[in-house]
């Protein structure tokens, strides 16, 4: 039964099956809505067909569709389905818009204009019919602004993918009117040599020649040369006949004379003249003999040689060689002469038959083109409905919730969960887009990569952190080990390297549900390439998902991609990558055991590097790398912190790293005291190890949801089990902290939570951007990171140029791409002026030339965009923190 559906399936159309993944997808979108709006009331009968709809139709569409046109059939069904749902919801503005946006761009792209029209109807009639079974009703759920909005965005949307579908049908029509030119045009080659000759084919031709000449004279051997390159070169290009073996025929042909330097060849000088040359016996070569007949003696000792030049439009074109290498020939003049006027018909030949082979050769190629272009378009159909997909899933999400927060009865908690989901929906978002640029500048190859100084160490420990936390929540264990001995630094790019190994991790924590997860790193000394491996005990792959796995926009299988997500770019990506960097990325794999991908890079010049050879001194090197991290500074914040933890040495470092904070901390060793000590005085944050002697943290936040006013409580566990944060939520937490503690990590959590002291941050900052909205958000940014610093705005480098000379600025952030005058032209006047404070660029540019490009303008440093918060914070503190102390006290 297994192999006769496998057959049914390999038998449907590309269409059938693709249609049928996004059918259900719709389908599922569809039932969701009609629950959302009519919360399961209504008759029935109603319920029953939307059953019908939503969870059947969809299976049996595709169990009885093939062909291609049973598919669309199926569309039509889909468009007349959909505007039965647009009557059925009242027709609300924003639903409306999104379905019939979405069943017309796919009418349009399956099958052109008239489909398109086909499902128009299919639409109206749908929405006629149950508007009439439902008299009419307009359901305005939404306010009017936002509907208008949203609903524009999403008509300019699918606009877009029309329009870009319509480009792909006009280059590929442009591609067949080439081709149906190049046909004309070989029509009319064929016209002509058939005028001249009945077979257009060199090897034909010949075999006809040699067989009426050797009746004249038995010639050995036959050599054709031609001139090309406005003839400045004669190329001997054929050699038919029995005295030479194949072999040294192969290696005859191609042999090539150069003008004027061969002149005095016997093969250059009768074409020069335009006369026959005919020597009965070829004497040895001497010193008049030109150096390239004596390469050609030694080839093979010639004992006679006729040869006569080649005529069309009493034009020489090349020359026609008899030689003999056996039996010398016998020539008189009438002999002579007949074959120059046989071989006058010859010359016309071989040109024919010459334009023959190019147009061949041109048609091989314009097939070969339209063949490309059909790839092409399959290829941007299939980029189409993956991005489709990819970037509608984040996007529903960042729209559906962003309307929830209007809501005036979400609890904190709620509100909290959905600026998360936004947050990690946007940032989906960007990964997808960042995908796409690294794919269409890896097609133009217009990536560069740079060569510097990497630690090893260092590396490590960024994918221990990295990918630690991601495995720990998901309760995988991880584990790097080295094979030793290990350069201590080698050379390479260190920004598409981590983009190789991060997917690598990323992936192998996304695809393994229980196990562990392996990273390996070994040196190769025959090859100088570092080989790093990433071993995970997940669902594996099986040979035939193997062969494509490195294709763009694949993954293992459909519903590999409906359950874990993905555009299908990062393996191709990171392949693409590693050639650049000197390597290759393989995998081996198994189905259901879990895969190893195996990535090497070259690792450049080690002949300065130190060597780590132990595992002690791999340790000690990990343990400098966090000295090093101890030495960063901690953020200044405010507030008072009770922190709960039983054990001694843990509580001795979470104390310090508190205290660095500028915070206020008070201790409690269980759960019990940390109530007591809550009851009785006002914290700003709590932080709560769960695991404690006589009442643990799980058991204490119960006691303190029990007060009026209960400060944010932080969870600190090593139970990250996604169970078991659901369990913290659900108690009352609002957020965890996993052990063992990552400092960065540590006090990111808690700057979400406690304020940053203002006061350390003083001066003033001219932002300039064009966009309203980006440079509303720059200016609130920076405010909520210093409230006391001053932040003025313009809209083009000519007003910061005249701002900047006018008023004195501790910092200013450049966009690029403003009207009137650029950021990078702004920043050229202001250093051509002797202006010294630091410059910023803000730009989604952020490629080696790019950035090399804004320090040659003159700037300190960049910010890309989208603007991340952490970045902008760290920026400030750097340039602007000792604006507080320099500022007098009051």
């Amino acid at each position: 039964m297994k192999r006769k559906a496998e057959l049914q399936t390999a038998q449907k159309s590309t269409q059938v099956r693709n249609g049928y993944v996004l059918r259900v997808i719709a389908c599922m979108i569809v039932l969701c809505l009609h629950i959302a709006i009519f919360k399961f009331s209504g008759h029935p009968l109603m319920w029953g067909l939307i059953v019908l709809h939503t969870l059947i139709y969809p299976h049996l569409a595709y169990f009885f569709s093939e062909s291609k046109q049973q598919e669309l059939d199926n569309i039509l069904v889909d468009s007349f389905a959909y505007g039965a749902c647009i009557a059925l919801w009242g027709f609300n503005p924003l639903i409306t818009l999104a379905f019939i946006c979405g069943a017309w761009m796919t009418n349009l792209a399956a099958d052109g204009a008239i489909f398109f029209f086909k499902g128009i109807v299919a639409n109206v009639t749908g929405a006629l019919l149950t508007g009439l079974i439902t008299d009419f009703y307009f359901r305005p759920s939404l306010e009017l602004t936002p509907t208008l909005i949203a609903s524009a965005g999403l008509f300019g949307y699918t606009m877009s993918l029309g329009m870009l579908l319509h480009r792909i049908n006009l280059k590929l029509n442009q591609t067949k009117q080439r081709l149906l030119e190049q046909k004309e045009s070989l029509i009319d080659i064929s016209s002509l040599a058939h005028a001249v000759n009945t077979h257009l084919e060199l090897d034909l031709i010949m075999g006809r020649v040699m067989q009426a000449l050797r009746r004249i004279q038995p010639f050995e051997q036959v050599y054709i040369t031609l001139f090309e390159d406005n003839m400045e070169r004669l190329v001997l290009v054929k050699s038919y006949g029995d005295a030479l073996t194949a072999q040294e025929v192969k290696q005859s042909e191609g042999f090539t004379f150069f003008l004027p330097e061969d002149e005095n060849s016997i093969f250059v000088r009768p074409l020069v003249k335009d006369e026959p040359l005919f020597i009965p016996r070829v004497p040895p070569p001497d010193a008049t003999t030109s150096k390239v007949d004596k390469r050609l003696y030694d080839f093979r000792a010639p004992i006679s040689i006729a040869y006569f030049p080649l005529h069309v439009d009493n034009k020489v074109i090349g020359g026609f060689g008899f030689v003999n290498y056996v039996q010398p020939l016998d020539l008189d003049i009438a002999a002579i002469e007949s074959i120059a006027e046989y071989l006058v018909q010859v010359g016309t030949a071989v040109r024919n038959a010459q334009l023959f082979e190019q147009a061949r050769q041109a048609k091989e190629q314009a097939l070969n083109a339209q063949r490309a272009a059909e790839v092409s378009e399959a290829a941007k159909s299939r980029f189409l409905a993956n991005m489709s997909h990819e970037i509608r899933t984040p996007m529903t999400a960042i729209l559906g919730y962003s309307e929830s927060l209007r809501e005036s009865n979400l609890s904190r908690e709620e509100r909290n969960q959905f600026i998360d989901i936004i947050v990690r929906s946007g940032r989906h978002l960007l990964t997808i887009i960042n995908d796409i640029l690294d794919l269409s500048k890896i097609e133009a190859e217009k990536i560069e990569i740079e060569h510097m100084q990497i630690s090893l160490p260092n590396l490590i420990e960024d994918l221990r952190s990295h990918i630690g936390m991601r495995a720990h929540e998901k309760g995988l264990t991880l584990d790097i080990t080295p094979k030793l001995p290990l350069p201590a630094h080698f050379e390479s790019d260190p920004t598409r390297l981590k983009q190789i190994l991060f997917n690598l991790g990323a992936n192998a924590t996304k695809f393994t549900h229980k196990g562990s997860i392996h990273f390996g790193v070994s040196y190769e000394k025959d090859t100088n390439l570092l080989r790093f491996t990433v071993t995970d005990t997940g669902i594996g792959l099986g040979p035939g998902e193997l062969k494509k796995i490195f294709e763009p926009f694949v993954q293992a299988d459909s519903s590999t991609t409906r359950q874990y997500g993905g555009t299908g770019l990062g393996l191709y990506i990171s392949r693409q990558l590693a050639h650049m960097l000197g390597g290759e990325l393989t995998v081996d794999s198994s189905q259901g055991e879990g895969s190893r991908f195996s990535v090497t890079i070259n690792a450049g010049d080690l002949s300065q590097t130190s060597w780590i050879n132990s595992l002690e001194e791999f340790e000690k090197a990990r343990q400098r790398l966090e000295l090093n991290g101890a030495a960063w500074s901690a953020p200044r914040l405010r507030g008072k912190v009770l922190l709960a933890e039983d054990n001694l040495d843990n509580q001795t470092l979470f104390h310090r790293f508190l205290v660095e904070a500028g915070l206020s901390v008070t201790l409690a060793s269980n759960g019990k005291q940390a109530v007591e000590t809550a009851s009785a005085s006002r914290f700003d944050l709590i932080l709560l190890d769960i695991q404690m002697p006589e009442m643990g943290g799980d058991e204490a936040i119960l006691h303190l949801r029990e007060f009026s006013q209960t400060p944010p409580v932080i969870a600190l566990t090593a139970n990250v089990m996604r169970h078991q944060l659901d369990e913290y939520r659900q108690l009352g937490f609002i957020d965890f902290i996993a052990k063992p503690i990552d400092r960065l990590h540590f006090y990111q959590k808690l700057r979400l939570y406690l304020p940053t002291v203002p006061e350390d941050l003083t001066g003033r900052i001219l932002v300039a951007e064009d966009n309203d909205v980006n440079r509303l958000l720059f200016k609130r940014q920076i405010e909520r990171i210093g409230p006391a610093l001053t932040v003025v705005t313009v809209e083009n480098g000519q007003e910061a140029l005249e701002a900047a000379l006018a008023e004195s600025f501790d910092l200013i952030l450049m966009d690029i791409q403003m009207p009137v005058m650029d950021g990078l032209e702004a920043l050229r006047a202001l250093r051509a002026q002797g202006y010294a404070q630091p410059v910023y660029i803000i730009s989604g540019n952020t490629e080696p030339a790019d950035i090399a490009t804004y320090m040659e303008s003159g700037a300190q440093g960049y910010l890309g965009k989208p603007l991340d918060r952490n970045q902008l914070d760290q920026l400030l503190q750097e340039l602007l923190g000792h604006c507080a102390t320099a500022a007098p006290q009051a």
